[in-house]
């Protein structure tokens, strides 16, 4: 009775109609899938595998900055936003060309995350300069006939993390897409809209775009919930957020600022954000580091000033004699709240 009050519902609206049928939902099914991991100093980071694109980006661009060890940084900001920047701007580049749902398209994640190609991608950084036409790596032969995806990614997002009494723990990343989602209500929730995370061209200057819709393809996704392990391989950091694409910066920045820059989890989450996804770098507007832009645009880059709205939600955990010290982190930028027994 709900799979049909579903299709009812989409085919009969004031706003478009759709083409969802009860065959769609009878014959779809959902994908459990291990989680994808990869060192980081001595440091194990996991988060989503595909089609969700957080988990390889931002182990990519954590591999790619562990070259200049980013504890080194935290009382020089302009070089650490410079190589967290870049980092961004390459980590993106192959994720815009390659990623799309692995069941319809190629994607080389090994190669993306091989220590090898990192390490030549690290090297293309340099700290007192931009790289120049940033593109992404030539990973597969079928490279050449791809074209990258335009980032764009409607921001309407829920992240949660908990960790119980017994051990268990879990970092959630939710997402409707667009504010209110198709803006469609049936049996007391909303609709997504979630198909406007394809690319809206399926094909650039004779090109195919990788995350082009297809008939029975999972959009590709931005959402990163995120956890760390120590070396004895106890869960030490659970983050993640809202935000679109920029959830990818976010989550990242909040580790790099907690697991190199011993902020605590609040302190990493409520720091003023700065970020690239390809193009010009973005500092959040109405904070300390705007007084950086022009020293940025001086190294090469374009800088644009504007609002960064995350909502960042962590938990960090710290072992002692005696047991766990858990704190939680929430973001001031939204709704939230951080409780614990």
């Amino acid at each position: 009775s709900l799979a049909r009050a579903i299709v009812d519902r989409i085919h009969d609206n004031a706003v478009s109609e759709g083409y969802m049928t009860l065959e769609d939902l009878a014959s779809y099914r959902p994908e459990k899938l291990e989680a994808l991991c990869s060192p980081y100093h001595e440091w194990r980071v996991c988060g989503p595998r595909l089609p969700s694109s957080g988990g390889i980006t931002v182990q990519q661009m954590l591999g790619l900055l562990e070259r200049f060890d980013m504890s080194r940084y935290v009382d020089d900001p302009v070089t650490a936003i410079h190589l967290f920047s870049e980092a961004g701007r390459l980590s993106f580049a192959d994720r815009n060309l390659y990623m799309a749902d692995p069941n319809f398209v190629d994607v080389p994640v090994d190669a993306m995350l091989d220590g090898s190609y990192i390490r030549l991608r690290s090297l293309m950084i340099d700290p007192g300069s931009v790289v120049e036409n940033v593109a992404a790596g030539e990973l597969i032969p079928e490279a050449a006939y791809l074209a990258p995806s335009p980032v764009s990614e409607l921001p309407s997002t829920s992240h949660f993390s908990i960790v119980d009494r017994f051990g268990g723990a879990v970092s959630m990343t939710s997402s409707v897409q667009g504010a209110f989602g198709s803006q469609l209500m049936v049996g007391g929730f909303i609709l997504n809209n979630q198909l406007t995370d394809f690319a809206f061209q399926p094909e650039i200057d004779g090109r195919l775009v990788a995350n082009r819709a297809e008939g029975g393809k999972r959009p590709l996704s931005s959402m990163t919930p995120s956890m760390a392990f120590d070396g004895n391989d106890r869960l030490r950091l659970l983050v993640g957020s809202p935000g679109g694409t920029r959830i990818i910066s976010y989550v990242a920045q909040a580790m790099v600022g907690i697991l190199d820059w011993d902020l605590n989890v609040q302190e990493a989450i409520t720091a003023p954000h700065f970020l690239s996804r390809g193009g010009a770098v973005e500092l959040e507007q109405g904070t300390d580091i705007v007084v950086y832009a022009e020293a940025l645009r001086a190294l090469g880059h374009e800088v644009a000033v504007r609002g960064l709205n995350s909502g960042l939600h962590g938990i960090a955990i710290d072992y002692t004699d005696g047991g766990r010290v858990l704190s939680g982190g929430v973001d001031p930028r939204r709704e939230g709240l951080a409780l614990g027994d």
